[in-house]
């Protein structure tokens, strides 16, 4: 039974993998939404002309900026909940057993109290939403005190057709909201199955780790795989960034 899970596992592994790039991708959205900002803010003048008017600007842009991330912020987290649930929907069917399902609101909490990355995932997303801010206004900052033309600050923020705008301060973003999002959803399936498992304590004792094995793997994931813990006592996945383990349970 347990290595049918874990290979079903495996297989599933290869769909999480797809399923986490197209939920990083949904954030491109977002970024034009920033991109457009940035350029109705900026294009109102030519160029800053004093500290007073630097200020206005950096203002609107936290302002407008805070808004469009309360919405991603809102969307990752239900994309999250529902995601928690198709993994218990996953456990059950590759388990063949009628196992007690956690309620909504425990597999809410169990997503949104528990540390991720030694953190709250939404202080994660806040310190993402508060780097971003300092990220686009220091980038206009710098512009300013430099002497540019508010075009030139735009092409900093965007990067260049020519370069695809992977050269500019977006692109950045991308990258860092990419990994903390496909860390999230490792999060988002640990924390639910250990849900599921504490809901049926009496067929599910302990818990296994399975890393993902390849060239990628990293060193910690390498030691954990294969071994086993009681529910509640030991480490869950993510052990870092971008961690593609996942853990099973040993019936």
């Amino acid at each position: 039974m347990a290595n049918n899970i874990e290979d079903k596992t495996v297989r599933r592994g290869h769909f999480i993998e797809r399923y986490k790039t197209g939920t990083a991708n949904d954030y491109d959205e977002y970024l034009r939404r920033v991109d457009k900002l940035v350029r109705e803010i900026l294009t109102a003048s030519s160029r800053i002309s004093s500290t007073k008017q630097l200020f206005s600007i950096q203002k609107k842009l936290r302002a407008g900026m805070l808004d469009i991330y309360k919405d991603w912020n809102r969307k990752l987290t239900d994309e999250l909940i529902d995601f928690s649930q198709s993994e218990i929907n996953f456990l059950l069917r590759a388990s063949g057993l009628a196992l007690t399902v956690p309620s909504a609101s425990v597999l809410r909490s169990a997503i949104k109290s528990r540390p991720f990355q030694n953190r709250l995932l939404s202080e994660s997303l806040s310190d993402l939403t508060r780097s971003e801010i300092k990220l686009l206004k220091n980038a206009i900052s710098q512009g300013y005190y430099a002497g540019d033309s508010n075009a030139a600050i735009i092409t900093r923020i965007r990067g260049t057709k020519a370069n695809n705008y992977l050269d500019g301060m977006l692109s950045i973003s991308k990258n860092r909201t990419t990994r903390l999002v496909r860390t999230a959803i490792n999060h988002t399936s640990a924390r639910a199955k250990e849900a599921l498992f504490q809901a049926n304590a009496d067929i599910v004792e302990r818990y296994k780790w399975v890393s993902t094995l390849d060239g990628r793997t990293s060193d910690i994931c390498k030691s954990l795989d294969g071994k086993t813990w009681k529910v509640g006592n030991g480490p869950l996945p993510p052990a870092h960034f971008n961690c593609r383990s996942t853990v099973i349970p040993v019936l």
